[in-house]
């Protein structure tokens, strides 16, 4: 859309991955001053890791790359529609996403902060 292409439902796919990278980090994965330059990064920039910008968040391999497909620069690169992100999504694990604990004399930890699902007992 921002290259001036035909709009379609892969649009949605990506604006969807948006909200969904925002709902992980706590901010879009794209952010400048100016328009021009928040364009370019959606257009060429590759797609950051969430974890980058929450203390604690853990994913996995498969939600990270449930991203990057949501998010391709390629609209033939993501998912056709919602329905095939939606069955995407409920694929994945129950726990995709977690944020770690932290210590409670931690003074930095926000206190409405708790974790995305509760993180499995061990890990394999």
């Amino acid at each position: 859309q921002a290259s001036g292409s035909a709009v379609g439902p892969t649009a949605d796919v990506y604006s969807a991955g948006v909200v969904l990278f925002e709902m992980l980090a706590g901010r879009p994965p794209f952010l400048a001053e100016r328009r021009t330059e928040l364009l370019r990064q959606h257009m060429v920039d590759d797609v950051p890791d969430p974890s980058l910008f929450r203390a604690g968040l853990e994913t996995t391999p498969e939600l990270r790359a449930l991203l990057v497909q949501a998010l391709a620069k390629e609209p033939s690169s993501r998912f056709r529609d919602a329905r095939d992100l939606l069955s995407a999504l409920e694929a994945l694990p129950p726990e995709a996403a977690w944020v770690e604990q932290r210590d409670e004399s931690d003074a930095t930890r926000p206190l409405a902060r708790r974790p995305l699902v509760t993180r499995p007992k061990s890990r394999p």
